[in-house]
């Protein structure tokens, strides 16, 4: 079912973008936590 594919795609997608927005709101609160 393709239609299985493009939600598991999706459903990765959005965890990464997650990750992201997480990883850039920690960057703006701590600008030097690197």
């Amino acid at each position: 079912m393709p239609g299985t594919e493009k939600t598991q795609h999706i459903s990765l997608t959005t965890q990464v973008e997650n990750r992201l927005k997480h990883q850039l709101s920690i960057g703006a609160l701590k600008p030097g936590a690197r």
